[in-house]
């Protein structure tokens, strides 16, 4: 945050947080994703994964957004 205190830090903060939140989704620990598996009931992880990367990457374009403008 410091590096980039010429804009609106609130915002960069928020695009951080964001982003930083995206670890708990993809692998290697994908917490997010297990615990989606459990509630529906599919044992295969990685088709919980590949439905919620279109979101995922949604999730990072509006983050980068945030902190790039």
């Amino acid at each position: 945050l410091l590096s980039l205190l010429g804009g609106n830090e609130i915002a960069i903060c928020a695009g951080i947080s964001i982003l930083a939140g995206l670890g708990d989704v993809l692998p290697p620990s994908a917490i997010n994703a297990r615990f989606a598996a459990q509630v529906v009931g599919d044992v295969a992880l990685g088709r919980v994964i590949l439905r919620c990367l279109p979101f995922v990457g949604l999730a990072a374009a509006g983050g980068m957004a945030l902190i790039l403008r």
